[in-house]
């Protein structure tokens, strides 16, 4: 496990707060996970969802109740994508912790959580219609995905996810 980054006052978090983004092959144990992402690729390239509310973002979402967190991430994959993997693996962590007092209405648990991030190979792309949530998909360049907000923001996690995805290509020829 190695930390990546570390964040304090997230704007999209109640502050104060502090987040750790990790690096890590073992699910976290001492929070709850509310969330599971997945850094996709498919011929060298990084999948990414157009989402209506929010614009580029990786794919992911909340686990449901009784789902894994690996079981989530395919899920909200395939969701807000239309991409089905042919391997997927554990890349990382990030923890928050709400240092501050729980505020009113606050439904996450607290004060610690945890979202979890995979990074998996795309097997194929089915159709993908548009809808309240999801206004498309597309593949990106990693140079290209630069400019998407999210991938700038981690973009340590998506180097070490397109290396790892590299490896597993080179090796499953």
């Amino acid at each position: 496990m190695s930390i990546i980054q570390t964040n304090f006052n997230a704007a999209w978090l109640p502050c104060p707060n502090e987040t750790q983004l990790l690096l890590t092959g073992d699910l976290p144990i001492h929070c709850p996970i509310t969330s599971a992402y997945v850094l996709a690729f498919q011929d060298n390239r990084l999948l990414l969802t157009r989402l209506q509310d929010r614009g580029w973002d990786i794919p992911g979402g909340h686990l449901e109740q009784n789902e894994t967190p690996e079981m989530a991430a395919v899920r909200e994959l395939y969701e807000e994508t239309g991409a089905v993997l042919k391997h997927i693996e554990l890349l990382g962590a990030m923890n928050i912790h709400i240092t501050g007092d729980k505020p009113p209405g606050y439904t996450y648990p607290f004060p610690e959580s945890s979202m979890v991030f995979y990074w998996g190979i795309v097997d194929r792309l089915d159709p993908l219609q548009s809808n309240e949530e999801v206004a498309e998909r597309r593949l990106f360049e990693l140079e290209e995905a630069k400019a998407v907000r999210w991938v700038t923001d981690h973009l340590g996690l998506v180097v070490e996810a397109k290396k790892r995805a590299d490896l597993w290509c080179t090796s499953s020829l």
